[in-house]
């Protein structure tokens, strides 16, 4: 449980930042998950409780934070409480966090038993005036036993019933949106390792292998650095399969003279990556597939070249969908006379390309985020163009992570090799041995 150096200070740098923006004379409450549960879709994993993660550095069950910088007793302004080990669980073992892992994760001081928790609270609702609340919307998130499993934030409203209450999450989304330079190093100290994990794919797919044994092997690298594991759980999809954007079963035999579509990265302290890259299984394009592959990494790099301050994800949507378009014209897979007279609430790209180019990456694979909030420097995203032709068996997706700074977007996976030519010279040296 103890983190790499220079992590302590992340969360508390966190907690500094949140409690600048919360008003005079406030407690903020944050729970961590009654069991560590995932939502969303099964390959983009989303857990209940990161922004309590984002504070304090902890992936525990049934832990309690109240912060309450204005509070007379120095002792109660930053206040960690963790249920004790039963005897129990000391023999036969606990997903609890002992207490001195936790004040090393935290960089907290005040560590106290969960069982304190609700005589503290009932003083602190006297003292404070407001008190922030972190609402989950994805699980309740539970602390107390209670019938119903009601969660911890809702029971405390019941309690206390006459408090003014404030949702704590428009501010933490606000701040988790924009990455410190700690948060990046470890972005990028996450690519390294998708990097290694892409290469490793590349000595090793060929013909006949299973995409079951393409992801041993990425999950292989990934566990094998001893610092990392999966953001999420691989999509390997050979031919068709690749038409299927959460592909997940990863079961089918690679096929010569199919494509590989693989999406996938690495995590390190919670920070996640996601990078697609396309390969041919015998390592040399086809000219339709090269002429595919080049359509879209065109539109991606394109793209990335208007990912810049101020701009706002739903411009960026409608420009790289323009760019769609022209590609599977030149592809010739739509009419551009058809395209003319298209409903443009239902463009046709949208048979070849379903989904939005970019998301937000941090904590989450889809990391929290507003809208309609412009890009902004130390932003951290996705861009991710791909069509995918199920009459042809291709899909072809290519994505990158990109840090958005005041001189522009910085590409931070440009080491994962992505140009067609270097790939099929990669593969063809590797299988060459």
């Amino acid at each position: 449980m103890i983190p790499p150096a220079g992590t302590t200070p992340l969360f508390k740098g966190h907690r500094d930042r949140f409690l600048k923006l919360i008003e005079p004379y406030s407690i903020a409450v944050f729970s961590s998950s009654a069991s560590i549960i995932s939502g969303g879709t099964k390959n983009h994993p989303m857990s209940d409780a990161n922004d309590f993660y984002y504070l304090t550095g902890i992936r525990s069950p049934q832990c309690l934070l109240v912060l309450a910088p204005d509070h007379p007793e120095p002792s109660w302004r930053e206040v960690l409480f963790i249920p004790e080990l039963t005897q129990k669980e000391k023999v036969w073992g606990s997903d609890k966090i002992s207490f001195s892992d936790a004040a090393t994760l935290s960089g907290m001081d005040e560590i106290r038993p969960l069982k304190e928790a609700e005589g503290m609270l009932a003083e602190y609702f006297a003292w404070c005036q407001q008190v922030y609340l972190d609402i989950s919307e994805q699980q309740p998130t539970v602390i107390f036993d209670e019938p119903f499993q009601r969660t911890t934030e809702l029971l405390l409203m019941r309690r206390y019933p006459v408090h003014r209450y404030l949702r704590s999450a428009p501010l933490l989304t606000k701040l988790r949106m924009i990455k410190s330079a700690d948060e990046q190093q470890l972005i990028v100290q996450a690519i390294k390792h998708t990097a290694a994990a892409f290469d490793r794919v590349l000595r090793f797919v060929t013909p006949g292998v299973a995409e079951y044994q393409v992801q041993a092997e990425i999950e292989h690298q990934f566990r094998y650095s001893g610092t990392c594991h999966n953001a999420f759980s691989p999509i390997v999809a050979s031919g068709k399969n690749a038409c299927t954007l959460h592909y997940s079963r990863n079961n089918a035999s690679c096929t010569d003279g199919q494509l590989l579509l693989i999406d996938f990265g690495a995590q390190i302290n919670g920070y996640a990556t996601d990078i697609s890259r396309t390969i041919p299984i015998n390592g040399k394009f086809t000219a339709r597939q090269r002429q595919l592959y080049e359509l879209v990494l065109k539109v991606q790099r394109e793209t990335i070249n208007r990912m810049t301050v101020g701009t706002i994800l739903q411009e960026l949507n409608k420009f790289a969908g323009k760019l769609i378009e022209k590609a599977l014209i030149d592809a010739g897979l739509l009419d551009a006379g058809e395209v003319d007279k298209q409903d443009d609430k239902k463009p046709l790209y949208k048979k070849y390309y379903m989904h939005s180019i970019a998301h937000h990456l941090g904590l989450e694979v889809h990391d929290a985020s507003q809208k309609y909030e412009p890009l902004a420097e130390g932003m951290v995203l996705t861009c991710e163009p791909g069509i995918y032709i199920p009459d042809e068996a291709t899909g072809i997706r290519i994505e990158d992570d990109i840090l958005i700074t005041a001189n522009g977007p910085v590409i931070l996976s440009a080491e994962i090799p992505v140009n067609p030519d270097d790939i099929e010279n990669l593969m063809k040296e590797y299988h060459n041995k």
